[in-house]
């Protein structure tokens, strides 16, 4: 699959350029749990939050669902695996989302890299969302990054 099939998946999951959507609820969880957010990643939630969006991973020829939910999202991580990713990567990373079959939890850094965490181990997929999505519905790996 290439980038335009990404898009296409955005759209299909409600998603069109004027999108602006109350993200309220997200910001009040993000206070309660500390996150701290700078207003690249405060738009990009504005933008996408709540989509969710279908593939058949290309290994597995199952369908997946990246939700692009950063409240449900939480409640399967702790802070405290949230505070050492950001030591290691020595960023600050936002929640925004999870791909529930992969147990992977999305962030986007302060820094402008898009990660999915793993227990001890960060994928980077880079610094756009679109090629992230891209390469997840392809197969293609980002790079593996193992907390040691």
């Amino acid at each position: 699959m290439k980038y335009e099939d990404g898009n296409f998946l955005l759209k299909q999951a409600g998603y069109f350029e004027e999108r602006d959507i109350d993200i309220s609820t997200i910001l009040h969880m993000y206070k309660e749990y500390g996150y701290h957010y700078s207003d690249k990643q405060k738009d990009f939630i504005r933008k996408y939050a709540y989509l969710e969006i279908h593939y058949i991973h290309p290994g597995w020829k199952q369908d997946m669902l990246l939700r692009l939910n950063p409240v449900e999202a939480q409640k399967a991580i702790t802070m405290d695996v949230v505070e050492e990713y950001n030591e290691f990567l020595k960023d600050d990373l936002l929640i925004i989302g999870d791909i529930e079959k992969e147990n992977m939890t999305l962030f986007l850094s302060e820094k402008g890299f898009y990660f999915g965490g793993y227990d001890d181990c960060l994928i980077n997929w880079g610094e756009s969302f679109e090629v992230m999505l891209s390469k997840l519905i392809s197969g293609e790996k980002g790079e593996l990054q193992i907390m040691e």
